[in-house]
């Protein structure tokens, strides 16, 4: 099964997300994360087809998590979002 991860610190957007990634793909096997502390963790775990990232996060930038898993995994598809409300 395809896995992705989402992290954004925004619930409604992360929310969002998810909901347009399973429509899209089905039987999609999603893990979230809100900050990049969260993330790190997640991408210890297990290794991600794609990964929605943002790029200004509470606790750090976005950057870093894809610089992190290109280090382990270049099989990896990241997207670096930055989403502002108006």
């Amino acid at each position: 099964m395809k896995s992705a991860l989402i992290l954004e610190d925004h619930s409604d957007v992360r929310l969002w997300m998810v909901s347009m990634l399973q429509k899209a793909f089905g039987d999609l096997h999603v893990v979230q994360a809100s900050t990049v502390e969260q993330a790190m963790k997640k991408i210890q775990q297990e290794p991600f087809d794609l990964a929605l990232i943002d790029y200004q996060l509470p606790d750090g930038c976005g950057v870093d998590v894809i610089r992190e898993i290109v280090r382990m995994s270049s099989q990896t598809y990241n997207l670096l979002c930055d989403c502002h409300y108006f």
